[in-house]
């Protein structure tokens, strides 16, 4: 069975970032930057036009170019690959399935939760390295969904303790500011990323198929 110690996830990433802050805070700026470029709206005024409409989807899609580059970036420091700034930019060609993949992930997330909550929160940990598979192991959304569903199956109670330990070194972070924040949030999503390598690496020794890292 899959299995992973969040304590030694974290001590790795802790680590990992130790080794190298500088590109990660930086990289983190940026993804921070990206997150908020999907929400602007143009002001308070909600009656804005086609002109303001199309900016707006060109922000949201400036970020999700940003916010692909910095997951791609965390996986080459979870690898152990060396890592320049200027490389969070260069994964443009895979908004668009990430883009697929993330809405797709959110609608089942959605219908679980309006059936009931249990099915919402069970679809969302079954699920959630969909769209971080295609932007990886770059394989079709369907097969990252078989995929999510196999390498998270026997472990789902432990990644709700992963996401528990995150949400609260996130807080944490948040209460000294952005400072806290330049640092909560890349060491745990090293520490997820590190976590996915090793489900990853435990379900391709019985998915062959599966293109390996």
């Amino acid at each position: 069975m899959n299995t992973f110690s969040i304590k030694a996830s974290y001590k790795r990433a802790w680590e990992l970032f130790k080794a190298n802050k500088k590109v990660l805070i930086v990289t983190t700026i940026i993804y921070m930057i990206a997150g908020g470029l999907g929400s602007m709206k143009g002001g308070e005024h909600r009656d804005f036009g086609i002109g303001m409409f199309i900016i707006g989807v060109i922000l949201y899609f400036i970020g999700l170019w940003l916010q692909v580059g910095y997951y791609k970036t965390l996986l080459k420091v979870e690898d152990g690959m060396p890592i320049a700034i200027k490389e969070i930019t260069h994964y443009g060609h895979l908004i668009w399935n990430y883009f697929v993949a993330f809405l797709l992930y959110g609608l089942v997330c959605v219908v679980g939760l309006i059936l009931l909550v249990i099915p919402g929160l069970y679809f969302a940990i079954k699920y959630q390295f969909v769209p971080i598979l295609v932007i990886d192991k770059k394989i079709g959304v369907r097969d990252a969904f078989k995929e999510s569903a196999r390498m998270t199956q026997g472990v789902k109670w432990h990644l709700v303790g992963l996401g528990f330990v995150s949400g609260l070194v996130t807080i944490l972070g948040a209460c000294v500011l952005i400072v806290g924040l330049l640092v909560a949030i890349p060491v745990s999503f090293l520490a997820y990323a590190h976590v996915y390598r090793i489900l990853l690496k435990n379900e391709a020794l019985q998915s062959p198929e599966l293109p390996t890292v």
